[in-house]
């Protein structure tokens, strides 16, 4: 059976601030307090998220820009355990 792990952390920024993630893996963004833009590298639609709204983002780099003091949960996928494994006796 395989088990997913996740990276969760929270990040404040202060007004215009930028994180950016340069790709590799999949997760997603609340914003728990304030407002930020995400624009994700191939993706057209860029998303504007106020307090309370989540965005996915798929691996590809992604610009996450406070619009004013900001507090982000970020959730990032990890490999899985199987994958882990399975890697390590190739």
């Amino acid at each position: 059976m395989a088990h997913r792990t996740e990276t969760v952390r929270t990040i404040d920024l202060d007004h215009d601030q930028m994180l950016i993630f340069d790709g590799g893996r999949d997760g997603r963004v609340r914003v728990l307090h304030g407002g930020a833009w995400l624009t994700e590298e191939g993706d057209a639609a860029d998303a504007f998220l106020r307090a309370g709204a989540e965005a996915r983002f798929h691996g590809r780099r992604t610009l996450i820009e406070a619009l004013g003091p900001t507090q982000l949960q970020v959730v990032q996928q990890g490999a899985s355990m199987r994958s882990e494994v399975q890697a390590a006796w190739r």
